[in-house]
């Protein structure tokens, strides 16, 4: 399986559960499930996924999946 993000081990030890950023901010190319799935193989409870305020297709698909915008 590809490897779509950065595990955090800071913030992993902080908050007691696995924690990542995802590497690619533009969801043009794979879909949220592929992301779902690694972050489920990795035991990832909480992802950081930095889209481009004016990437509105990635924001879209980012806010149709798991994904929920906290700020701007």
């Amino acid at each position: 399986m590809k490897n779509l993000g950065t595990l955090l081990p800071w913030d992993t030890n902080f908050w007691g559960f696995q924690i990542a950023r995802l590497n690619d901010a533009v969801l043009h190319g794979q879909s949220v499930g592929q992301i779902v799935s690694w972050c489920r193989s990795q035991q990832v409870r909480c992802a950081y996924l930095l889209v481009d305020d004016t990437d509105e297709e990635s924001r879209q698909k980012a806010e149709a999946g798991p994904f929920f915008s906290v700020d701007t």
